[in-house]
């Protein structure tokens, strides 16, 4: 894989698992420096509320053939304009509405991000390349850059996460994991349906920062179990011991949870916010758009004999395999090479 002096601008979320996370696209380009926030030693106030500042940090300590913003709604604001030799590649992470908010008024990160977005709106076009990691966010970019300019590249998933499909291990529950973008009335409808007609099953959620006000309109549901803190080989252990992954969206890119659980075998059954050419449409997933859909999806995947699990676990794994990091990671690499003068290429 050849490599090229790059720096890149991030942030380890602490709400990612060890091999989670799209800094894990790193580990395969080899950065000659990975700055900005790490959730679990966190900096000051400061650079916690304005990464941007990291931008400069890269300007004056580094000297690359390539810039990588890796999370673009929350650095990218001078670095177009700062590195006006040098490329700048950006990854943009936001679903459609999210996105238009901070390409358009500049206004996700809040007042100070608006202020500072009006001096510097013309830092989208000034990019070498935007990555999207869905085909859904692609129009709200085409209003600020280029259509050229903007690249597919989905999120990754870790090598070591793929083990097959362990059919020894009973069914026990339908999870849901994860917090940002989730339909929080629709689960409880959900909920609410099945403690009705099959109140034995139980649904399972796995979650760091679930409001208090949430938590307490579920809590009342007896077929509902709440998991705050969990290792990696116990959300593991929950994915492979339930019947489907229900995941009620509001909206979506990349989304983690889905993919880990494509990859341990477990169906998922989800909301139809995706664009047409999401790259995963078998048998093991389903995308619904009524309450009734969601109802009846679920039933379906509980009521799977061993063989039908088997073969959808397989064939999942064998679908996602394509997202391995090393295959994404070669094609950023070129997207870097691409962007890159010729005379500077290692």
């Amino acid at each position: 894989m050849q490599q090229i002096n790059h720096v890149v601008l991030s942030t380890h979320y602490k709400h990612h698992s060890e091999l989670g996370g799209y800094d894990q696209l790193a580990k395969y380009t080899e950065p000659t420096a990975i700055i900005g926030i790490n959730e679990h030693t966190p900096p000051n106030m400061l650079l916690r509320k304005y990464k941007w500042v990291y931008e400069y940090i890269a300007k004056y300590k580094f000297n690359p053939q390539v810039v990588h913003i890796y999370y673009a709604e929350e650095y990218l604001r001078f670095s177009p304009y700062l590195f006006s030799n040098i490329p700048v590649v950006a990854t943009f992470h936001q679903p459609p509405e999210n996105l238009e908010q901070e390409v358009v008024y500049g206004d996700y990160s809040g007042r100070i991000g608006k202020i500072t977005h009006s001096i510097t709106k013309g830092r989208f076009n000034k990019l070498a390349a935007a990555i999207i990691l869905e085909e859904n966010q692609r129009a709200v970019l085409e209003k600020v850059m280029p259509k050229e300019k903007i690249h597919l590249i989905p999120h990754g998933i870790h090598p070591s996460l793929f083990k097959g499909y362990a059919a020894e291990q009973e069914k026990k529950h339908i999870l849901t994991v994860g917090n940002w973008q989730r339909n929080w009335e629709l689960y409880e409808e959900v909920l609410s349906r099945f403690l009705q007609s099959k109140p034995y099953l139980k649904f399972v959620l796995v979650n760091r920062s679930l409001p208090d006000d949430i938590l307490t309109k579920l809590n009342k549901y007896q077929n509902f179990k709440y998991t705050r803190e969990v290792s990696d080989s116990e959300l593991e252990y929950f994915y492979r011991t339930a019947y489907c992954l229900f995941l009620p969206l509001s909206s979506a890119t990349a989304n983690n949870s889905l993919i880990e659980s494509l990859v341990y075998g477990c169906p998922v059954v989800t909301s139809s916010v995706f664009s047409s050419n999401y790259p995963f449409k078998g048998n093991y997933i389903s995308f619904e758009q009524t309450l009734d859909d969601f109802v009846n999806q679920i039933n379906s995947f509980v009521l799977l004999t061993e063989k039908q699990r088997h073969d959808i676990a397989t064939t999942a794994l064998q679908d996602v395999s394509i997202i391995k990091w090393p295959q994404i990671a070669e094609q950023v690499l070129q997207l870097y090479i691409s962007v890159a003068k010729p005379k500077i290429i290692l």
